[in-house]
């Protein structure tokens, strides 16, 4: 037994090492032994963000060393773009002009208005729904080819006198069949939309927009890193940066009137974090950081009013840690957390309201258990640890009104042991257990199952059946064709023959692979054949 002397010795060791382990990540001013113990929280705000221990938790200091290691910088060999001021109506933007690539396409909606091609030619044009074509000639563009092998025109488009624009498209279909090339645009008093251009890195639009839905507008521009726009009034950001695979730190956008937010980061591969958005409004929150596979972390949403947070999170491998959230209204989790492989564990989320949990932690390879969610709603359990490979148990979640279950389990090689779910109301069980590590099914209530193709399967590599893990299935009331082909007992065969539903027509169960059969007396084999089962 340790005494007091033994205890106070361990706990300066213990301070000792907490101070140069703080050192060592980089506090600023350094820790030293005559630093109070309360201190040394305070010391641990001083870590720079990059040097942060464990896993990264999100605050505003932490976002704000993420965006400014990840600031934008616009290439120096670029040309400036003139100023827009708030109270015009003008538009301008960088376009490249490759050998290959000489032509540029617009539309303006609303008045009549000049176009300045940036290449001596000037024009007026009508506006409407109508693409204007512009040929560029390479030779004798002024300016010299960059780095990257093209040439610069700024394009200028202001209104006729008397005439109000409202919209910019910036991509149609080029006659080489190509894809526009702007690189920076800026805009006043006209709502800009970019379309599919996959050069396009800087957008910024001075004053508020006139429209209320921006879904997708800056969906497929690849390159986009830097955006500045005043997003007052708007409700729909559905798709906004869908695709931006290059931005790591979005904007500060004013998302406070915002109801849906689906997909709004879908695709940005390169995302790290994000900054503290009002979704206070927000119903749909279904894809928003969907395939945000460098996403590390995000602050504490406020999700009170939605209602879809299907696919919230899915693909994102490298997020470590799920704020708090509040998801008491939400109704769908399908696939909410789906291929999450950085995530450990979960918050003890508000799921009552959930009525469809399919595929909620499907291939999150490092979870290894779950928190007692309350499913008591769920209908639909399909694949909700499909693929959970590292996941040991699970708790006694609440199935009661689940009807589709298959493959919830199916994959999952560390799970060893299941609760006795409630399935009574079970229609399908399909690949249920598929390549599980459960050694015993326990007694299931399957009297109402009508799909169970699969269910008890497992590959074995280098087998040439396949074969089961576990070695006793308890399941009750199975009325139709099912299979378990592996390597149950006699004895276990005979519990599987009792606890099959009498007075089937045409059912067959097919048991004849288990190394236990050939010991099955004809009395075993009438327990089942007498309630109308066929043996195979």
């Amino acid at each position: 037994m340790s005494t007091l002397t033994d205890e106070a010795t361990y706990l300066n060791d213990s301070v000792s090492l907490l101070r140069a382990k703080i050192n060592a990540k980089g506090a600023s001013p350094a820790v030293t032994g005559s630093t109070p113990f309360r201190s040394l929280v305070a010391a641990l705000d001083t870590i720079p963000a990059s040097m942060s221990i464990g896993a990264p938790v999100w605050s505003q200091p932490y976002f704000d060393a993420v965006a400014a290691a990840n600031a934008y910088v616009r290439p120096s060999s670029w040309l400036a773009l003139p100023a827009v001021t708030l109270g015009q109506q003008k538009f301008v933007g960088l376009y490249a002009v490759f050998p290959e690539s000489t032509f540029a396409v617009i539309q303006v909606r609303g008045g009549d208005f000049t176009v300045d091609w940036g290449d001596g030619v000037v024009e007026n044009l009508v506006g409407g729904t109508s693409y204007h074509t512009h040929a560029y000639d390479f030779n004798t563009l002024t300016g010299s080819a960059i780095d990257r092998g093209y040439k610069q025109a700024i394009i200028t488009v202001t209104p006729q006198a008397g005439q109000t624009l409202t919209i910019m498209m910036l991509s149609g279909t080029l006659p080489s069949g190509a894809l526009t090339t702007w690189l920076d645009v800026a805009s006043t008093g006209i709502d800009v939309y970019p379309g599919v251009t996959p050069l396009l890195e800087k957008v910024t639009i001075v004053g508020p927009l006139a429209a209320t839905s921006i879904s997708r507008l800056f969906a497929g521009c690849q390159a986009l890193q830097s955006v500045s726009m005043n997003t007052t009034g708007v409700t729909d950001f559905a798709g906004l940066f869908g695709g931006c695979s290059l931005m790591k730190t979005p904007p500060m956008l004013d998302t406070s009137q915002g109801t849906s937010f689906s997909g709004m980061f879908s695709g940005c591969a390169n995302l790290v974090t994000l900054p503290q958005y009002d979704t206070a409004q927000g119903l749909d929150l279904s894809y928003m950081f969907g395939g945000c596979s460098s996403l590390q972390t995000i602050p504490l949403l406020d999700t009170t009013k939605a209602t879809s947070a299907a696919n919230m999170f899915n693909g994102a491998g490298s997020l470590q840690t799920i704020p708090q959230l509040d998801t008491s209204s939400v109704t769908t989790f399908d696939s909410m957390f789906s291929a999450c492989d950085a995530l450990t564990e979960i918050p003890l989320l508000d799921t009552s309201s959930g009525t469809t949990f399919n595929g909620m932690f499907a291939s999150s390879k490092s979870l290894t258990t779950i928190p007692l969610l309350d499913t008591s709603k769920g209908v639909n359990f399909a694949g909700m640890f499909l693929g959970c490979s590292n996941l040991t148990h699970i708790p006694l979640l609440n199935t009661a009104l689940g009807q589709t279950f298959g493959s919830m389990f199916s994959e999952c090689f560390m799970l060893a042991y299941i609760p006795l779910l409630n399935t009574a109301n079970a229609l399908d069980i399909t690949s249920m257990f598929y390549d599980t590590g459960v050694a015993i099914i326990p007694a299931l209530d399957f009297s109402n199952v009508t799909s169970a193709s699969s269910v008890f399967y497992a590959s074995t590599t280098g087998a040439t059946d396949a074969q089961t893990t576990f070695s006793s299935m308890l399941a009750i009331g199975l009325k139709v064709n099912f299979d378990i082909p592996g390597g149950l007992s006699r004895a276990a065969l005979v519990t599987v023959f009792n606890n099959l539903a009498s007075g089937v027509t045409g059912k067959s169960i097919g048991v004849s692979s288990n190394w236990g059969y050939a010991s099955l007396s004809a009395a075993d084999k009438l327990i089942a054949t007498n309630k109308g089962w066929t043996l195979r």
